[in-house]
């Protein structure tokens, strides 16, 4: 059965445009599959740990003092906390310099301790984005924003290896088991 989402609302039937034929939505609320997907996540990282392996550990950057962003920024740190993730967020100054900010990523991309990274966006004005970006190990990239991971998630769409935490996990988790 494919699951094409189109439009919200469960059961509801459609013609897939993608494989030409009839397709069922059946998703479950959101507070529902998100507690899935945490408690799956919860276990992995239990079996990480329990095979002698060190926890995960994301690693926040955070430049500037907008609210929002700040906001964003705690719900992955308790998210983190749930799930058993190690997690470090490093609040930097608005004023900070785009070679200080490139610096700071090298660094963090280079700590074997780090398996995780998410810069928040948006940087401030006096900062460029998708250099810093770039900077990013593909590997510890968990937004999927570098050129590589954005380059295979369009390609292989929901069968890519590794998904972005942004890009509607729980719908790709639902889509991939009931492909």
């Amino acid at each position: 059965m494919c699951l094409c989402v189109v439009h919200d609302g469960p059961q509801t039937e459609h013609a897939c445009l993608a494989h030409e034929h009839p397709c069922v939505s059946d998703f479950e609320p959101s507070s529902v599959v998100s507690n899935v997907v945490l408690d799956e996540i919860t276990e992995e990282v239990k079996k990480i740990v329990a095979s002698g392996l060190p926890a995960p550990k994301l690693d926040v950057i955070i430049v500037g003092d907008r609210k929002d962003s700040a906001t964003y920024v705690r719900m992955k740190e308790k998210a983190c906390e749930r799930v058993g993730i190690l997690h470090e967020t490093h609040r930097l100054r608005a004023s900070i310099s785009q070679e200080e900010l490139a610096e700071f990523v090298r660094r963090l991309g280079q700590d074997s301790k780090v398996h995780g990274i998410l810069l928040q966006l948006p940087l401030p004005d006096n900062l460029f984005a998708d250099p810093i970006i770039e900077l990013i190990p593909p590997e510890k990239d968990v937004d999927g924003l570098t050129t590589a991971n954005a380059g295979i998630l369009f390609r292989d769409g929901y069968k890519a290896p590794m998904i972005p935490v942004r890009c509607a996990a729980s719908q790709v988790r639902l889509l991939r088991s009931h492909a």
